[in-house]
C-alpha cells in the first residue's frame, strides 16, 4: 500500500487493524451453539413404531373376522369396507388402564344397534352393553365405565372383547362380529412422572414406545378430534393405523363416542 505520508499511512494501518480485530473478536465471541445448525425434533410420526408385535393370547387370534355366515353384505351394511375392531394384526395388545377405551371402524350401516362385550381369559362376562347408532360411519370408541359395581382390569389378565353390529334383532345369527384382546400389565414406575411433564404428542410417543396399544391410540384420536386439520397428526395417524394393517381406514371421520345404553 502506498501511503502519502508517514501520518496518513499510520491512520490508515490503525483503522485496518481495528477492524481487523473487531472482525476477529466478533467471530471469536460466538459460541458452538450459535454457529451449529438448529437441531430439529423428529415429527410425531416418525416417533412411532413400524410394526406392533404382541404374542397373541393362549386362546387363538381375534381380531377382524366377520359372523353370521347366513346373511349377505348388503343386508345392512354399504360400501366395501367392513366392520373393524382397531387393533394391531395380532388382534390385541397391551394397556395399563384399569378401565381402557375401546375402538372399532363402524361403516355406514341399516343396523339400529350395537353390542359390545367383554369377557376375562375364562369366558366370564365382564361388562356388556347394548346402544342405539344412527348408521353413519367412522371411528367409534366405548370407555369401559367406571361403576362402584364394575371391578377394574386385574393386571397381568387377559380380556376380550366382541363388538356385535346387529342387523336382525331377531336373528343374531346375521350380527357382524369382530374381537379384540388386551392385557393389563403393570405401568413403568417412571411413566406417570413422564407423562405428567409431557405434552399431548410427547406422550402418544412414550405411550408409543413403552408398546402401550391402548393408551397409544387413545391419546392420538384425541389430539385428532382437537385438532382435525393438524398435518402433522394426520400424518401420525396414518402412521399409527399403517402400523396395525388398517391403513384403509385412516381418512374415515372420528366420532366423540358412542352413547351407551348401560346393562
Amino acid at each position: 500500500m502506498a501511503c502519502i505520508n508517514r501520518s496518513a499511512c499510520f491512520v490508515t494501518s490503525a483503522v485496518t487493524l481495528a477492524l481487523g480485530l473487531g472482525m476477529n473478536i466478533s467471530v471469536g465471541a460466538q459460541t458452538p451453539a450459535e454457529v451449529q445448525a438448529p437441531v430439529f425434533a423428529p415429527s410425531l410420526s416418525r416417533r412411532l413404531p413400524n410394526q406392533w408385535e404382541f404374542t397373541p393370547p393362549r386362546r387363538g387370534t381375534p381380531g377382524n373376522t366377520e359372523g353370521g355366515a347366513t346373511r349377505s353384505p348388503q343386508q345392512c351394511v354399504q360400501g366395501k369396507k367392513m366392520l373393524t375392531a382397531l387393533v394391531p394384526a395380532s388382534g390385541g395388545g397391551e394397556t395399563i388402564s384399569a378401565y381402557p377405551t375401546f375402538f372399532w371402524y363402524q361403516p355406514e350401516t341399516s343396523a339400529k344397534s350395537v353390542e359390545f362385550v367383554l369377557r376375562d381369559s375364562r369366558g366370564q362376562e365382564v361388562y356388556s352393553t347394548q346402544y342405539a347408532i344412527a348408521g353413519k360411519k367412522g371411528i367409534m370408541s366405548l370407555e369401559l365405565p367406571a361403576f362402584a359395581t364394575m371391578s377394574p382390569l386385574a393386571v397381568d389378565q387377559e380380556y376380550y372383547w366382541q363388538l356385535a353390529l346387529i342387523c336382525d334383532p331377531f336373528d343374531r345369527s346375521a350380527d357382524y362380529l369382530v374381537e379384540g384382546w388386551l392385557q393389563r400389565v403393570e405401568a413403568n414406575p417412571l411413566l406417570a412422572t413422564h407423562t405428567k411433564m409431557a405434552n399431548h404428542q410427547d406422550r402418544v410417543a412414550i405411550y408409543a414406545n413403552e408398546r402401550l396399544w391402548y393408551e397409544t391410540l387413545s391419546e392420538l384420536v384425541a389430539l385428532r378430534r382437537q385438532r382435525p386439520n393438524d398435518v402433522a397428526l394426520a400424518d401420525a395417524w396414518a402412521k399409527l393405523l399403517n402400523s396395525a394393517g388398517l391403513d384403509m381406514i385412516s381418512e374415515e371421520p372420528l366420532f366423540q363416542g358412542a352413547a351407551r345404553t348401560n346393562n
